[in-house]
């Protein structure tokens, strides 16, 4: 586990792992409570949605090898992660965005799990390279420990955060006519909107 840990490279590739799965993992739960508590879809729409998740990372699977060919591990990785941002901004704007909130959820799901399939197809070929053969199961199953470890309590603390203000728009501040599209007068009972 020590060579995983000190070695600046790996010690970076699981970093960015545990980040990536983390956001994924608070996001998911966040976005949970979101759509069906605030946004007000119904399960059976939720659950369509995993369906646009599953459309993007399929899509990625075949993507992926092209866009790592076409740029190399870093920037693929680095772009792919730069995009995110974008993709992620689409899931609290869904209930102001013009349209139906499904939409924007299910756009910004089908690029989440896209763009990071297309990081986890452009990282898969760096621990191969950097560790000794002998040891490479070792250094697998240490960056696993600690990529997937972290999923648990992420999750946890993603539910726990969507659940804390009840309304994810209110924290981006939309301003008082904004909230009340987005958000039922039951989260905002004792909330001063001026």
């Amino acid at each position: 586990m020590s060579f995983t840990i000190y070695h600046p490279v790996l010690r970076g590739h699981f970093l960015s792992g545990m980040i990536l799965n983390a956001a994924t993992m608070i996001g998911s739960a966040a976005t949970a409570v979101y759509a069906l508590g605030v946004l007000g879809l119904s399960p059976a729409v939720f659950a369509l949605l995993g369906s646009f998740a599953a459309l993007g990372g399929l899509a990625a699977s075949f993507a992926g090898p092209a866009l790592l060919k076409l740029w190399g591990i870093g920037r693929t990785r680095i772009l792919a992660g730069v995009a995110c941002v974008p993709v992620v901004a689409l899931t609290p704007l869904a209930a102001v965005l013009p349209w139906f909130p499904a939409l924007w959820l299910g756009a910004s799901t089908f690029g989440w799990a896209f763009l990071v399939v297309v990081m986890s197809v452009a990282g898969a070929g760096i621990i191969p390279r950097i560790a000794p053969a002998h040891r490479l199961g070792i250094v697998m199953a240490s960056s696993r420990l600690f990529v997937l470890g972290i999923m648990p309590l992420a999750s946890l603390t993603g539910g726990r955060l969507g659940l804390m203000d009840g309304c994810p728009a209110r924290a981006l501040d939309l301003g008082p006519a904004r909230r009340r599209l987005c958000c039922p007068d039951r989260f905002f009972a004792n909330a001063d909107l001026a």
